[in-house]
Parts: C-alpha cells; structure tokens; sequence
C-alpha cells in the first residue's frame, strides 16, 4: 500500500496533472479533432438532427478547410458537394431520396452505428461516390472519407 499513489479528489492520481487546455471536470470527447486537412476546400452538407454530435463533426470539418451547412431539407442542400447524413434515423432516407433525385452528382457520407447493414443498402441507392463511416470513428478518418468522396 506504500508504494501507490496516493488518489485525489476527482479520481486523479497524486502529482498528475491534466495536461494544457483539458478541463478536468469534462470528460473527454470520442471525437479526436485531428490535424488533418484537406488538399482542397471541399463543400458538405451535414443532416445529423443530433445537436451536439452534429456540431462536433461540423466544428472538426471547419478546422479541416470545408464549408459546412447544416441541411434539414433536400432544398438545404444546394451547392455541396458531400451529404453526411445519419442514416441510423429512419427519416433521413426521404431526405437522401430527393437529394439523390436531384442531385446526381453529390457524394454521400452515410454515418452510422450499423456500417456492414449500412454498407449493403448503400450498393442499392443510385450514388457515384459513396461510403459509410462508423459514427464513433475519428474525426480524421471523417476528413479522409470527405475528401475520398469529393475526388
């Protein structure tokens, strides 16, 4: 027993510190931001109706170089070149639908928690460029896919 360090309150270990910038009363986010960036300023449109996921990836695709907007509607979508839509909500299929519909040349992200599911119903839809990504991938691996689907 001598020889453990001594617990603080908060849980944290005796002479550790949270490093520069980490608030230690957050718990730490599963999106990691990354340093990626893109090679070229790339459009998305993001429809994830959850507030604060939504905003992270919103906030990471920023510091990646793309221009966001968040999409509610097909008419939303306009000048993007990437859809990233949660395709775990049922309802975001009608708005992949009329998107699809009118817009042939847009790439599709489909962010998901079911991606082998996801993957077999993306073949059926009528995209060019398409792919899924885990939702608790990270950020990086986000900014990779954007700029796959947009080349």
């Amino acid at each position: 027993m001598g020889d453990e360090p001594e617990k603080k309150a908060g849980g944290r270990l005796g002479g550790t510190r949270p490093g520069p910038g980490v608030d230690p009363m957050r718990p730490p986010s599963r999106i990691d931001p990354g340093k990626r960036r893109l090679d070229r300023a790339v459009s998305v449109a993001i429809a994830i109706p959850t507030p604060m996921e939504r905003a992270a990836v919103a906030k990471a695709l920023i510091q990646a170089q793309c221009t966001v907007t968040i999409v509610d509607a097909a008419d939303d979508v306009r000048d993007a070149e990437v859809l990233i839509a949660d395709v775990d909500v049922p309802e975001m299929f009608a708005l992949i639908d009329a998107v699809r519909r009118t817009r042939k040349d847009i790439g599709l992200i489909a962010w998901t928690s079911r991606r082998a599911m996801v993957e077999r119903g993306l073949s059926a839809m009528d995209f060019d460029r398409c792919e899924s990504i885990d939702r608790k991938a990270r950020i990086s691996e986000l900014v990779e896919a954007v700029q796959r689907v947009a080349d």
